[in-house]
């Protein structure tokens, strides 16, 4: 451990720099001199020295003493990656010389006895923020929090806008194939809406592709105000030939999520990988769920799903012996008995979406379906599914069991001047909402509910906007 002698007044004593508040600054390119704007990643094992002290570079200390300054006004900003855990008990984002920093990656644990988070610029956070005293929100910039936040404490909203918000993109590390049908760009089209083609956003960028009777229809303003591309239940579906070839699954993990909307259907397929009746994911009749990207197994005891908009994750690993399956729908995790060997991976020519056998084809709409090749993380799968839920199911009962972005154990403190902005996810429930120092602030509403009540009494005199509701309890 380093040391140095502080002399006062002819008293001369042995310390240690970590016993200090350190105020380091953001590099993200080492060796110039100086702190330098750009991405990288903020390592929690002191590996990286990517802070400068206003002398020489260092790694991060790691404590909940110190305060980390991104933004060094001289260059493009970027993506500042979590690594871990990372303690601290401050952040305080700056100007970049373009652009705004993101937060991202794996846990920011704030400590001391008020944790801050400062914004004089615009910036997001998508990691995870960990902490038992709070958070208070400072400076006049627009400080967005992407995702579900695991502190606990009063927030307090001092200056500026904190806006909460589910994130507006996916994961895209290992992102193989995207078909988004909100994005009108990836539709080839006739004047009559039939789709000929539906363009892949990821790194393979194909089309699944129809022609003739086959070709399913644009439909605008079709789920959650956006567009769709429904499905008839006929002859209608869209072909693709170079997304399940083994060469794109090397390791053989995957990762899919499709969201999909069925039409008082009660037997159709979803997404094929062939023909054959026992190498496709559908949902049956009779309640019987076929699961599969390359391979298929039947549960008997699902509820199939007949209406309404839905979500479903499949994720399989390689990572050890056997292979493992593992099911979500619309969020809740469904335990299945049974797991796939590597000799019942079959890697099919054709991916087939809203079609399988010609005699159980898809009478409904299909939003979106993603397949990466690997097994995400349990962060990353929380990421992409909220960033699905935000998107196609808005306000619904999906998206109720999905919100509460900040803890709902917090009591949340608006000042005067301040804006909390909750227009831009669907419901949040607090234990209160009060004025800070003096004076209330305003609140923004979405179209959500904002639920208040622990049964204490506090007073906001500050604004409140927007369409949503506001529910107060106890």
């Amino acid at each position: 451990m380093r040391t140095e002698i502080v002399c006062l007044m002819g008293l001369c004593m042995l310390g240690t720099p970590n016993a200090r508040a350190d105020q380091l600054v953001w590099d993200a390119q080492t060796g110039n001199g100086q702190a330098d704007d750009g991405g990288g990643t903020w390592s929690d094992s002191g590996g990286n020295a990517n802070w400068w002290n206003g002398s020489q570079n260092v790694s991060w200390p790691n404590t909940s003493a110190d305060t980390a300054v991104i933004g060094a006004n001289n260059g493009a900003a970027g993506d500042v990656i979590i690594g871990g855990t990372v303690n601290a008990g401050k952040v305080v984002f700056t100007n970049a010389g373009s652009g705004s920093y993101v937060l991202s990656g794996g846990t920011l644990n704030l400590g001391g006895a008020t944790p801050e988070i400062g914004a004089s610029t615009n910036a997001r956070v998508t990691a995870d923020i960990a902490g038992t005293a709070g958070l208070a929100k400072t400076g006049v910039g627009t400080l967005t929090l992407d995702g579900a936040k695991s502190y606990s404490g009063t927030t307090v909203v001092g200056a500026g806008v904190l806006a909460v918000a589910g994130p507006t993109t996916p994961v895209t590390n290992n992102l193989l194939a995207w078909f988004d049908a909100a994005d009108a760009s990836t539709i080839t089209k006739d004047g009559g809406n039939l789709v000929s083609a539906w363009a892949s956003k990821g790194s393979y960028t194909g089309s699944a592709t129809a022609s003739g009777s086959a070709r399913p229809v644009f439909v605008t303003g079709a789920v959650n105000g956006r567009p769709a591309i429904r499905f008839d239940g006929t002859l209608q579906g869209l072909t693709n030939a170079g997304i399940l070839t083994a060469a794109n699954f090397a390791n053989s993990n995957a990762s899919l999520f499709v969201v999909w909307t069925p039409n008082n259907d009660t037997d159709y397929d979803v997404l094929c990988t062939d023909g054959n009746s026992s190498q496709y994911w559908r949902w049956a009749g009779g309640g019987y769920g076929y699961w599969a990207l390359f391979r298929s197994a039947r549960w008997p005891t699902l509820t199939t799903p007949t209406n309404g908009t839905h979500m479903f994750r499949l994720v399989t690993s390689s990572t050890g012996s056997p292979y493992v399956y593992r099911i979500w729908v619309d969020g809740a995790f469904v335990d299945l008995p049974w797991t796939a060997g590597p000799a019942e991976w079959r890697f099919m020519p054709d991916l087939r979406i809203g079609y399988g056998r010609t005699d159980i084809r898809l009478n409904g709409t299909m939003s979106e379906v993603l397949i990466y090749n690997s097994a995400l993380s349990d962060t990353d799968r929380a990421t992409v599914e909220a960033y699905l839920n935000n998107k196609w199911f808005g306000t619904g009962a999906y998206a109720s069991s999905a919100a509460d972005l900040l803890p709902t154990n917090s009591a949340v403190q608006v000042a005067s001047g301040a804006t909390l902005d909750l227009s831009r996810y669907a419901n949040q429930r607090v234990t209160s909402l009060a004025d800070n120092g003096g004076g209330g602030g305003a609140l923004v509403v979405g179209s959500g509910t904002l639920t208040l009540g622990d049964g204490n009494s506090a007073t906001f005199s500050g604004s409140v906007t927007g369409v949503g509701g506001l529910t107060k309890l106890g």
